[in-house]
């Protein structure tokens, strides 16, 4: 009905992303073209159009519109929508290299300093990671979002005790977008902890607040 009214890059991209998750790829498709010839300088469409068509089995085909909005250019492409574009299609040091530049440049600490520490651990750069969501922490202590991607590299580091701290960090926040991720993951650590009577009832608890995760 919103198509109907006016041409909506968003509407567009929604009803190719219930398209897509109905199995029409091909319809999906002509919208998402559609959103993108509607609104070519929206990076973070074209990076949602990626998602949705990597998170349904068509990694490809969203790869060719992250590598099309790079090789066009346009005012769109700015330092940090560069960085996840490269990071999204796996060249991990040309992420970090915008990244490091958003982070420094355009105001915009959190998702440059998020995307900067995933890239490097894409590389197996735990220490640099954990030392980007660190430092970006200590401007900006209120980002469940940061606790639980830098408890996730601490785990890759086998620093259990340093995860389970920063997970509970976060769930300190109350930032409801997060608690289900943290609340899993927590759940998690006590395990590699061996401390197995803690995570089982930590288990309970979630599967009372979340009952359709199976």
């Amino acid at each position: 009905r919103l198509i109907g009214l006016r041409e909506e890059p968003g509407a567009f991209f929604l009803r190719g992303e219930s398209r897509l998750c109905q199995g029409s790829y091909t319809l999906a498709k002509e919208d998402f073209d559609e959103a993108v010839l509607l609104d070519p300088d929206n990076m973070d469409m074209i990076v949602d159009i990626y998602q949705v068509l990597a998170g349904n089995g068509y990694r490809e085909a969203g790869e060719e519109y992250l590598q099309a909005a790079l090789d066009k250019g346009g005012k769109g492409l700015t330092s940090l929508s560069k960085g996840k574009i490269y990071y999204y299609l796996g060249d991990y040091q040309a992420a970090a290299t915008s990244l490091e530049e958003a982070r420094n440049s355009d105001g915009n600490d959190f998702e440059s300093s998020l995307y900067l520490g995933k890239a490097y651990e894409a590389v197996g750069e735990y220490n640099y990671a954990s030392n980007v969501y660190v430092s970006f922490l200590a401007r900006n202590p209120k980002e469940a979002a940061v606790y639980n991607q830098l408890a996730l590299c601490r785990m890759n580091m086998g620093d259990y005790e340093g995860a389970l701290e920063n997970i509970q960090a976060g769930m300190q926040i109350g930032d409801a977008r997060y608690m289900k991720n943290l609340s899993f993951n927590e759940i998690v650590v006590y395990e590699y902890l061996g401390e197995f009577k803690k995570a089982q009832a930590l288990i309970n608890a979630y599967l009372e607040s979340y009952p359709d995760d199976s």
